[in-house]
């Protein structure tokens, strides 16, 4: 039935019929419990912080460095870092596209890059053929031992994961700061619809939207915006109205002083 109302109202909205769906928040209810224990496996870092991780993160010097604060922008997974391909970069669009055989969804994966990811880029290139950030030591892709090596070197190896760092400090800023919509948050973390009814029916990939929102985080961890719900842009969810006075309070709730009773049937004092 949830499935079928938030069909019918995906259709509504769009054609400006109406300007929410319940049944999309009824669904972002029923699997805030499974999202938030699976974010509960990887130590992450309070989104709040991340400014100044990364304000120290960029005066350390090499490769593991550099590949760290590039999964940070792009909210990816360790191991698509780890070996990500050139092949796979398009400067000129600023899309890295992530082919299935990479992912964990074993679907295709777009990532929007910002500004800073575009330069982290730069600076790498000559360095190998083949992969983006190569290990030192030879041709092959680094290690995730080396990301962990950096967090440790910067003093919060026991206090995040590069997972945690990467995605899920990520998903918190995005809902908590941006006030961002699940469908955006959802589909640049890669995550795979669960949902078939929804999977076969949005099959809209919110490049404009995801673009904006990862620039926007950005801009959060350069020190460039605040850590508040004031983040502007097309990525963020339409706010609950508030709730409406009950027009019939108890008796007993209006046997108080008249200023309690402008208060509890919602008049202004």
């Amino acid at each position: 039935m949830r499935q079928r109302l938030e069909v019918i109202f995906d259709h509504a909205e769009f054609h400006k019929l109406c300007t929410g769906n319940p049944g999309r928040a009824i669904r972002r209810k029923l699997t805030e419990g499974k999202r938030g224990r699976d974010h509960q496996k990887y130590r992450a870092l309070d989104y709040r912080e991340v400014p100044e991780f990364i304000r120290r993160l960029r005066a350390v010097e090499g490769t593991s460095a550099r590949a760290l604060e590039f999964g940070l922008l792009a909210a990816a997974r360790t191991g698509e870092i780890l070996r990500a391909r050139w092949s796979e970069v398009d400067l000129t669009r600023r899309v890295w596209t992530l082919p299935p055989e990479r992912m964990k969804g074993r679907e295709l994966h777009v990532v929007h890059l910002t500004n800073r990811a575009v330069e982290i880029l730069e600076e790498q290139k000559g360095q190998h053929s083949v992969y983006v950030f190569p290990s030192p030591a030879n041709s092959k892709p680094m290690s995730s031992m080396a990301l962990l090596m950096v967090l440790r070197r910067l003093g919060v190896g026991e206090r995040t994961t590069a997972h945690g760092l990467c995605r899920a400090s990520f998903a918190t800023w995005a809902y908590e700061a941006a006030g961002a919509r699940e469908e955006i948050v959802e589909v640049c973390l890669a995550h795979k619809e669960a949902d078939r009814v929804k999977a076969a029916y949005d099959r809209s990939q919110h490049h404009a939207a995801r673009r904006r929102l990862l620039q926007a985080r950005a801009d959060f961890v350069n020190g460039k915006v605040p850590a508040s719900n004031l983040v502007e842009g097309d990525f963020r969810a339409l706010r609950e109205p508030a709730p409406l006075a009950a027009p019939y309070p108890p008796a007993a709730a209006l046997s108080g002083s008249p200023s309690r009773l402008h208060t509890l049937t919602g008049s202004e004092t």
